[in-house]
C-alpha cells in the first residue's frame, strides 16, 4: 500500500488537536505517516502531541521555535516519508474516507493532484461549500482563466492545502514551497504553483471529506484599510507571469483586486472592528475610492455574481458606505465568518 504523509502543523491549539488527530488516525485508509510539527506552542498542545506518538507508531512529532504556518508545513513536507502528502489543520477535523478517496482520485488517469470539497464548522453548524469546479479531470490549461480568479469575486480556485493531496515527487523536484512570507493566501499560491507542473487535476466537487472550523471568536481590534491581501498578489503575478497569457492574467488580476477589496470591506465593517463609525466611513472611503481599484470593476460581470456578492459589488461601486456598514455589522453579523475565499 502506498505510503501517505499527513503533515499537521500546530499552534496554541490544544482545545481542539484531540478532535483533529483522532480524525486521521481513524482513517479507512490506514497506511499513514502522521507528522505533527508543533510551532512552538505555549499551551498542551506538544504534551497532546507526545500522547499519541506514545500510542501510534503512525505518529511522529516535530518541535520547533515558532516561525508561522507556513514555514512549518515545509518542515513537515520535508520530513515526509510518504509517495502522497495531504496537509490538515489541527484545529479540523477530517471525515474517515478523506485519505481513501483522495488517494483513489490521485491514483487514476495520470492524475497528480486531487482536490475535495468540505463544510464550514461554524459554531454549531455545518455549511458545505458550494462547488467552483464541476466534478472532473482537467488540465491547467482548461482552468488557467479561473484559478487566481474567476470574476465571481471568490478567489483562488483551489484556495486550501487541506483540500488536496499531492505528490511527494513533485513538490520535491519542483521546489515547491509555501512561501513564509506571505500571511494571506498562502495556500492558494501554492496550489497554483503545483498545478502548473501538474499533467492532470482531478476535483471531487461532490466529495465532503473536510471540515473547517470558523471562529466566531475572532480578536477585536481596529482594522486598517490597507489591502492586507497585496503581498499574495504580487507574489502571484510573479509565480504566474510567462506561465499563463498575459491577457488573461491581467483579467484575473484585476477580479481578484475586486475580490479583495469586498473581503477587505467584510474586515473593516465586522464587529470585530472597534473603530469608531467616523473612523470606519474613513477606512471605507481610502478603499474604494482607490484608481486600480475602480478600473478593475470592469472585470467582474455582476450577472455571474450570487447572493450577497452581488449585492456589495454594486454598494461598493456606488461607494454607498453607510450602507456597507449597517449591512455587515448588523443586518448580516453572521457573514464575515462563515464566508471563506
Amino acid at each position: 500500500m502506498d505510503l501517505v504523509s499527513i503533515v499537521v502543523p500546530i499552534y496554541n491549539t490544544e482545545n481542539y488537536l484531540r478532535g483533529c488527530i483522532e480524525s486521521i488516525l481513524s482513517q479507512s485508509y490506514k497506511s499513514i505517516d502522521l507528522i505533527l510539527v508543533d510551532d512552538g506552542s505555549k499551551d498542551g498542545s506538544l504534551a497532546l502531541c507526545d500522547y499519541y506518538k506514545r500510542h501510534d507508531d503512525r505518529v511522529r512529532v516535530i518541535s520547533k521555535q515558532n516561525t508561522g504556518v507556513s514555514d512549518t508545513r515545509n518542515v513537515g513536507a520535508a520530513a515526509a516519508e510518504g509517495t502522497y502528502i495531504c496537509f490538515v489543520d489541527s484545529d479540523d477535523v477530517v471525515k474517515p474516507t478523506y485519505v481513501e478517496t483522495l488517494l483513489a482520485g490521485v491514483r487514476a488517469d495520470d492524475v497528480d493532484v486531487a482536490f475535495c470539497n468540505f463544510e464550514y464548522l461554524y459554531e454549531n453548524r455545518r455549511i458545505p461549500k458550494e462547488p467552483r469546479l464541476a466534478s472532473g479531470v482537467y488540465t491547467f490549461a482548461e482552468v488557467e482563466s479561473k484559478i487566481i480568479d474567476d470574476g465571481t469575486l471568490s478567489g483562488v480556485l483551489f484556495g486550501s492545502a487541506w483540500m488536496g493531496i499531492y505528490k511527494k515527487s513533485i513538490i520535491d523536484s519542483c521546489n515547491i514551497k509555501f512561501n513564509p512570507d506571505i500571511k494571506i493566501n498562502e495556500d492558494g499560491i501554492f496550489n497554483i504553483e503545483y498545478c502548473m507542473q501538474s499533467k492532470k487535476i482531478r476535483m471531487l466537487s461532490e466529495a465532503y471529506l473536510y471540515e473547517y472550523r470558523r471562529d466566531s471568536g475572532l480578536t477585536k481590534k481596529v482594522v486598517s484599510p490597507e489591502n492586507i491581501f497585496a503581498p499574495a498578489t504580487k507574489e502571484i503575478r510573479r509565480v504566474c507571469e510567462g506561465r499563463i497569457d498575459k491577457e488573461i492574467l491581467d483579467k484575473q488580476i484585476s477580479a481578484r483586486r475586486v475580490s479583495e477589496s469586498m473581503w477587505m470591506v467584510l474586515l473593516i465593517c465586522s464587529k470585530n472592528n472597534i473603530a469608531s463609525g467616523t473612523q470606519i466611513i474613513w477606512q471605507l472611503k481610502k478603499l474604494l475610492n482607490d484608481s486600480e481599484l475602480r478600473e478593475s470593476y470592469a472585470s467582474i460581470a455582476p450577472g455571474s455574481l450570487k447572493n450577497y456578492k452581488a449585492v456589495y459589488y454594486w454598494l461598493m461601486k456606488l461607494r454607498m458606505y453607510r450602507t456597507l456598514l449597517l449591512l455587515t455589522k448588523y443586518v448580516f453579523p453572521v457573514l464575515s465568518g462563515i464566508l471563506s475565499r
